[in-house]
């Protein structure tokens, strides 16, 4: 029984090794499956049985980045985007909305700020070291005009080109109009000459 254990946790390591070396991170889903070896699975065991495991083990999946907190490890990553926006933006104000690839940063901000008191202390301190804003309508009058600036900027920008684009598509109101003004100006001196 031992040695079948032992095969099959060497079996569960390499499948998350190979895991991580193509996508980057210890966090396969739950149902990850990696050639016929249930690595989602296997992953959610090493987490729960934690306390139990051999130190040697723990240290084998520590070396690798092993997570072994999901919420944590999601917070950390959010932190890190929310800390890229800022040197970026100048502020920490995301748009509720705004997105980085999978990571949804503005959905993020908006519940941190809702869950302001049953968040860890730890978590609070940094976000206040990086000038969090908790409520957006305390932002400072400057900050908030740029901000504002900026989003109607792309918002102008934004309904400019779809209105470009709008007027050059076949059967647009702009088009189909300008047609019955042309048409209307060919038919009126053709209607004058015919009945001079």
């Amino acid at each position: 029984m031992g040695e079948l254990n032992t095969a099959r946790w060497e079996r569960g390591l390499a499948a998350l090794t190979k895991f991580r070396a193509r996508e980057g991170h210890c966090w396969p889903s739950r149902h990850q499956i990696e050639g016929k070896f249930r690595l989602g699975d296997w992953v959610s065991i090493q987490r729960y049985r934690k306390d139990l495991l051999p130190e040697e083990r723990k240290r084998r999946l520590d070396a690798i980045g092993f997570v072994w907190d999901w919420r944590d490890y999601l917070w950390e990553r959010n932190f890190a985007a929310l800390l890229r926006f800022k040197r970026r933006e100048g502020h920490c104000c995301v748009p509720t909305h705004y997105r980085k690839g999978d990571l949804k940063l503005g959905w993020w901000v908006a519940t941190q700020r809702r869950n302001k008191k049953e968040m860890s202390a730890e978590h609070r301190e940094r976000l206040n070291k990086i000038g969090f804003v908790w409520r957006m309508g305390l932002m400072g009058r400057i900050a908030y005009k740029r901000f504002i600036r900026k989003i109607s900027a792309r918002l102008r920008a934004s309904s400019l080109l779809s209105s470009l684009v709008a007027d050059r598509r076949p059967g647009s109101p702009a088009r189909t109009h300008n047609r019955r003004r042309q048409s209307a100006a060919r038919w009126r001196p053709a209607q004058r000459n015919s009945s001079a």
